[in-house]
């Protein structure tokens, strides 16, 4: 990995290595008053979009979650709930809080829910946006599940 900024000059852009982007993404989430543990999250979310190549929902949207964050429409500290739950199912609330760690938390418990009784099915409810829609299915094929991640991020009135 190089220590001096590089520029693309077929496409203008400049690059810096991974580590160092992602390092910068989760300093400015926390930065507004998100925890270490749910900016690394996310941030891990944003350069796996960027990675695999799906630069509509990679970095470029950090600048959306922080100005989101510093005015309120999303929650650094959100309550996430879980609303109800089977063995089977359960049904999170957000909190309004960034989608990237609730999702994470929910695939996880689908995932959990899926190895105990043979499927999982977890949704969530007032979230925001949540990034890659493939980086959950990847978790879920991790532990040999087969996702299905229907998603909605919209908030009424936001």
């Amino acid at each position: 990995m190089t220590t001096a900024m590089e520029i693309d000059t077929v496409s203008d852009q400049i690059t810096r290595p991974v580590h160092e982007l992602h390092d910068l993404c989760v300093r400015a989430i926390q930065k507004v008053g998100v925890s270490e543990h749910d900016a690394r999250i996310t941030a891990d979310i944003l350069i796996a979009a960027d990675l695999r190549g799906v630069a509509s929902h990679g970095v470029a949207h950090l600048r959306r979650y922080v100005d989101g964050l510093q005015a309120g429409t999303i929650v650094a500290h959100p309550q996430e709930q879980v609303l109800a739950e089977t063995p089977a199912t359960a049904a999170m609330d957000a909190g309004a809080g960034l989608g990237q760690p609730v999702s994470f938390r929910a695939m996880q418990k689908a995932i959990q829910k899926a190895s105990d009784v043979g499927v999982g099915f977890v949704t969530v409810r007032n979230s925001n946006h949540y990034g890659i829609a493939g980086y959950y299915a990847m978790m879920a094929l991790e532990h040999d599940r087969r996702p299905v991640r229907p998603a909605s991020s919209f908030r009424p009135g936001h």
